[in-house]
């Protein structure tokens, strides 16, 4: 999953590139969560990728 998710940055902003499938997903796993309710592994997974891509594409913008 967490190749399915590419950022990058061009003209100071963000592009996401991922299957259509998952762009609910995504959806899903930015939304803030309610106390205590529990994270599913997809969701964290989802989110991690997206967290990673982001960081990446930052990174090579010269962002961070």
């Amino acid at each position: 999953m967490s190749n399915s998710i590419h950022v990058s940055v061009r003209d100071g902003r963000a592009h996401i590139d991922l299957p259509l499938e998952e762009a609910h997903g995504l959806r899903v796993a930015m939304r803030p969560r309610l106390a205590g309710e529990v994270e599913s592994n997809s969701t964290k997974a989802i989110r991690e990728a997206f967290d990673k891509a982001l960081a990446r594409a930052q990174i090579r913008a010269g962002r961070v």
